[in-house]
């Protein structure tokens, strides 16, 4: 017997599993239309292996379950723009990701609607008045539509003829 060696460095091996679910699946905010939703979500932990890919799973009325895949990304992007949707119609997304192991389970569902025309604001109120101007208030509607609302536009209608008389930011209400 010649005798034994010293023994080795010790070596942890991992093996890969499954990514988890992304989560935060939403909106982007400020980028929804009447047929368009930017969706984003956050990176899912890959699993000890590289994320190759997300499937975006969908269903037209929100809560219901997602049963059809709307989107295949062979990419590990977190944003994807949905195109070509009903206006006014809520729909849930839910995010799967994809590694060489496996895909994980879906993430929670997030319910969105794309944008429509929003309701109007109330009747104007005159607050006062004087020769040369007039103070009105208002509330603003509750329904936006699904996205911020920009501006209001202030008409009046003299003799049957209304025109816009004033373009005002949405950040007020007089």
């Amino acid at each position: 017997m010649v005798g034994s060696s010293d023994p080795s460095t010790t070596v942890s091996i991992w093996a890969a599993v499954v990514p988890t679910a992304p989560t935060n699946v939403m909106r982007i905010p400020g980028t929804n239309t009447e047929t368009t939703i930017d969706l984003q979500w956050s990176k899912a932990y890959n699993g000890g292996s590289t994320i190759t890919g997300y499937q975006v799973w969908w269903n037209q009325g929100g809560d219901g379950p997602v049963t059809d895949v709307k989107h295949v990304l062979n990419t590990d992007t977190t944003t994807l723009q949905i195109t070509q949707l009903t206006p006014g119609q809520e729909y849930g997304f839910a995010v799967k990701a994809i590694n060489v192991v496996g895909e994980s389970t879906l993430s929670t569902l997030a319910v969105i609607m794309s944008a429509t025309v929003p309701d109007p604001p109330t009747i104007p109120q005159l607050v006062s008045q004087s020769e040369t101007q007039i103070e009105l208030v208002w509330e603003q509607n509750v329904n936006n539509g699904g996205t911020p609302l920009t501006e209001f536009k202030l008409y009046w209608d003299y003799n049957g003829y209304a025109s816009v008389l004033q373009t005002i930011s949405a950040d007020t209400n007089s």
